[in-house]
């Protein structure tokens, strides 16, 4: 038996093939609900993009823009980033 691992195994392989992005930003984006959803619930600060400026959310619902960056940085952002 061969424990030697196909191209399509590894995450690379995922993350560059254009066909698997749909299903990649499916599952960023529930991961990045499920975090942020655990830091509100432990009164931690969040960060996130917002069109060009990087936010920092605090606990207590106040927000700062903390620096901003040029559109084409960040090719995919989400509608939901502080959901």
């Amino acid at each position: 038996m061969s424990t030697k691992k196909k191209k399509t195994d590894y995450l690379t392989y995922i993350e560059d093939t254009p066909k698997h992005r749909p299903r990649l930003i499916k599952l960023a984006e529930a991961a990045s609900r499920k975090a942020i959803k655990e830091a509100k619930a432990n009164d931690v600060a969040i960060t996130y993009f917002d069109g060009e400026s990087i936010i920092c959310e605090q606990p207590d619902g106040s927000k700062e823009v903390i620096d901003k960056v040029e559109e084409s940085h960040t090719p995919y952002v989400s509608k939901h980033a502080s959901s």
